[in-house]
């Protein structure tokens, strides 16, 4: 089976005097080219000044492992790679794994990790944060420094604590991620409704907090309930409008056939007709 890995045999002023295949494989250069220059040549100009200093320790006898630089391609482009280098009989001997694409996943997550709005945090069980986003500072106000030397029980709301720890040892035990919401404490003083996903991490030691903001919501859904309340009360007195206007309606027509009926009483007496006038008071 050929290995993709890059294996070759350095000597200690900087050359190459043996490479594998998969040297022109990964990086296109053929195996002439890679061992008449100088290895250094190759090397990412950001990256030279580490190299040198992995290349230092390796001629104190020492092994370098997982060592990370950049390395240019034929067609101009560069490629990250991983060394193992050991020396021996004063040569080296070198593993090179390219892990392009795992820099550029790590790269992805810093820059997510960097810009997100949502809290994200790497904490313990044992009550301590142990990395913390930006948004934490741009949500709560605290430096990152303040956040991961005090437990994070201190910021959240006393009467929140058992319940959120309960829910962290929940997912502790069932491997499962959760959610739950509580109040944080900001750096002004002010309590902020948090909302949050909790992860558990296969070292069982740690876990990963997600929390997001919940306040704009809680704002709105505020005025959503308040603007539903005077809805209710509207249609209340509309309803109550349209039931007064009914009975006055109603009372009305009472008044009409009463008042008519002394009308017709008031002029039969002033004719000084009697007869039906109890027919007329009968109708009043």
């Amino acid at each position: 089976m050929v290995t993709p890995d890059m294996l070759a045999i350095a000597t200690s002023s900087g050359y190459f005097i043996d490479v594998n295949p998969a040297w022109t494989a990964t990086l296109g250069w053929s195996e002439t080219q890679l061992k008449e220059q100088p290895f250094n040549v190759f090397v990412h100009p950001d990256d030279l000044a580490s190299t040198q200093t992995a290349l230092t320790l390796l001629g104190q006898g020492d092994p370098v492992l997982r060592f990370h630089n950049r390395y240019r391609c034929v067609n101009g482009s560069y490629r990250w790679l991983s060394w193992v280098s050991v020396p021996e009989g004063g040569v080296f001997y070198c593993t090179a794994r390219d892990i392009t694409v795992e820099k550029a996943a790590e790269e992805e997550r810093a820059r997510l990790w960097s810009l997100s709005e949502d809290m994200l945090a790497r904490a313990n069980y044992q009550g301590r944060v142990t990395a913390v986003n930006p948004a934490w500072t741009a949500v709560l106000g605290y430096s990152a420094q303040q956040l991961l030397t005090q437990p994070y029980a201190d910021i959240i709301h006393p009467d929140e604590i058992p319940a959120t720890v309960a829910a962290v040892q929940s997912m502790r035990q069932t491997g499962q991620p959760t959610r739950f919401e509580n109040n944080i404490r900001a750096a002004s003083g002010d309590w902020k409704p948090i909302g949050w996903t909790v992860s558990p991490e296969p070292d069982g030691v740690h876990f990963i907090a997600v929390g997001r903001n919940l306040a704009e919501y809680k704002a709105r859904e505020k005025e959503l309930q308040q603007a539903q309340e005077a809805l209710r009360q509207s249609q209340k007195m509309e309803a109550v409008g349209q039931l007064t206007g009914g009975i006055a309606h109603d009372f009305n027509n009472v008044l009409g056939a009463i008042s008519i009926s002394l009308e017709m009483l008031t002029r039969r007496l002033a004719l000084g007709q009697h007869d039906s006038v109890d027919r007329y008071v009968a109708m009043a």
